[in-house]
């Protein structure tokens, strides 16, 4: 089966997922220069609207007073989901993933959350995919952390939703980081705070 024959298969088994949607996970494998970890997520009330939200751990840029840069994208579960870990690039997304649970891997995000060895190898299996495959983020921000402060902001943001497409360059104010949620695991697992 050709890729399109199977794309259009693909998208009449899934219905509401559009082609656009679904061709940057057929798109060539991504470079290793990023590491893509799992810090958190958002759902947005159905089961087709969950996200998962990645760090790029490779490219965490520390400052002399306590303050880091990184970048983070969001991808849709079912985006992740779609890529066949199997035949895909080769193979290499079931292959590294393989490796990391045969090398008793384990994520950072179980710095801030309890995961059992299923929930692990899931969450390594989805930075495997956000590595190596290209799939359109919902959203990607370039965000500044004081570590001491516990403060967050963004320098640079684009959203893609529902068919549009936003972006901004400006960096936002400093904002504090609450207790819980996306942000405060960020700074846990970056700052080492408690």
């Amino acid at each position: 089966m050709n890729r399109t024959n199977m794309l259009l298969a693909t998208v009449a088994f899934f219905g509401s997922v559009t082609l656009v949607a679904m061709m940057p996970t057929l798109a060539a494998a991504r470079p290793a220069d990023v590491d893509w970890k799992l810090y958190g997520g958002f759902d947005r009330g159905s089961p087709n609207e969950k996200s998962y939200c990645f760090y790029d751990s490779s490219g965490v840029t520390h400052f002399a007073d306590n303050r880091l840069r990184v970048w983070v994208k969001c991808l849709r579960q079912r985006d992740l989901d779609a890529v066949d870990i199997k035949e895909s690039f080769g193979g290499k997304i079931l292959e590294n993933t393989a490796k990391k649970v045969a090398d008793y891997y384990v994520p950072p995000i179980s710095t801030v959350q309890s995961l059992d060895a299923e929930q692990a190898m899931t969450i390594t299996q989805y930075e495997e995919t956000a590595d190596v495959a290209a799939i359109q983020p919902q959203a990607s921000i370039f965000y500044e952390i004081s570590c001491t402060e516990r403060k967050i902001r963004e320098l640079s943001m684009t959203i893609n939703m529902r068919g549009r497409r936003g972006s901004d360059d400006k960096s936002s104010e400093w904002k504090f980081v609450p207790p819980e949620g996306n942000a405060a695991n960020l700074l846990k697992i970056l700052c080492g705070v408690p």
